[in-house]
């Protein structure tokens, strides 16, 4: 199902052991365009988690980037302009998830999986809430867009 992409997918169930969770609407390669910076991703899906309907992107992270032994801030702060700038263009809200018996599903999460240098092993996974995102655009005084609602939520 890599490289389709979907404007409605419906999904039956929940996880499996939760990280064990199947990907939903997999997307293909995307470029990401935020704080004047390119971003090559490499798919993107939906996992539903016990934290809640998560967004996840694959990135290939640059060379200089060291992904085997990253810590968790560090890891934060490679992939955070890839969150804010995938929440502030709402990229999490393009395909609508429903789920079987209980309707349309909203995104809870951004995630991202780090891999070093174009290969797709022992990837690094971060993952913050879309409230969290929020907050930290509003604390830092807005986004590109100039709102601090994702878009989902904005008013026209």
């Amino acid at each position: 199902m890599a490289g389709l992409s979907m404007s409605a997918c419906r999904c039956s169930g929940g996880t499996a052991g939760g990280t064990n969770s199947v990907p939903i609407a997999v997307g293909g390669p995307r470029v990401l365009l935020y704080d004047g910076e390119v971003y090559e991703i490499l798919t993107t899906y939906y996992l539903d988690l016990p934290e809640g309907l998560q967004y996840t992107m694959e990135y290939a992270a640059p060379a200089k980037i060291v992904v085997d032994g990253i810590t968790d801030a560090e890891a934060y702060r490679v992939t955070r302009p890839l969150m804010r700038g995938a929440w502030e263009q709402g990229w999490h809200a393009q395909t609508r998830i429903t789920q079987v018996g209980a309707g349309a599903r909203r995104v809870d999460r951004i995630g991202v999986v780090l891999y070093p240098n174009g290969t797709r092993t022992r990837g690094y996974r971060v993952a913050r809430s879309l409230a969290s995102i929020a907050a930290e655009v509003r604390s830092s005084g807005g986004s590109s867009t100039g709102s601090s609602e994702p878009p989902e939520q904005r008013t026209p």
